[in-house]
This record gives C-alpha cells, sequence and structure tokens, in this order.
C-alpha cells in the first residue's frame, strides 16, 4: 500500500511540476500599442521615413496595421501584419 500511495505522490508532484514549467514559459501576448511600434519598425526598415497610422485591427490572434508613407501619394500604403508574439509575418506594399 505504501508503494502505491508514494507512486501517486510522486506521479502527482511531477505532473504538477511540468504544468508550472509549461506555464512560465509562455509569452504574453503584445498589445496594440506594442503592434504599431513593430509594424513602424518594419516599414523604417524598408526606408520610410515618415509614418502615418491608418488602422489597427486583430484578427485570429494576430495584428493587421494599416500604415501611409507622408506625403501621401499614390500606392504609397503598406499593411503590416504582426504575431501575437510581436514578430513580423507579412508585408504588403501598396499598388
Amino acid at each position: 500500500m505504501k508503494k502505491r500511495c508514494l507512486l501517486h505522490i510522486a506521479a502527482f508532484q511531477f505532473i504538477m511540476w511540468i504544468v508550472l514549467v509549461n506555464g512560465c514559459g509562455a509569452k504574453p501576448e503584445i498589445d496594440k500599442e506594442k503592434a504599431v511600434v513593430v509594424a513602424r519598425q518594419e516599414v523604417t526598415r524598408r526606408g520610410w521615413k515618415e509614418v502615418e497610422v491608418d488602422s489597427v485591427d486583430k484578427e485570429e490572434g494576430r495584428w493587421i496595421i494599416s500604415l501611409w508613407r507622408l506625403p501621401k501619394t499614390p500606392g504609397g500604403h503598406a499593411t503590416v501584419e504582426v504575431s501575437a508574439e510581436g514578430k513580423v509575418v507579412r508585408f504588403v506594399p501598396g499598388k
């Protein structure tokens, strides 16, 4: 009986340790402001100097940021898709 009880206690402790380790390793999702910063950094990296944020939406856990290069000109806009972890997923330039 003692062996069985000790085995259950050890298994419970192991499971709790796994839950604790996995829970602490998760990155929190970025907020709207951080997503805009990431999008601005991406277009700046691509040579844009002045930028205006047109819209910010969240779809399926990803941020969709529409930007305009200033001064506004035809085709001077872009959409930057940012993951919940803060990585640029996609850059779609205007045409």
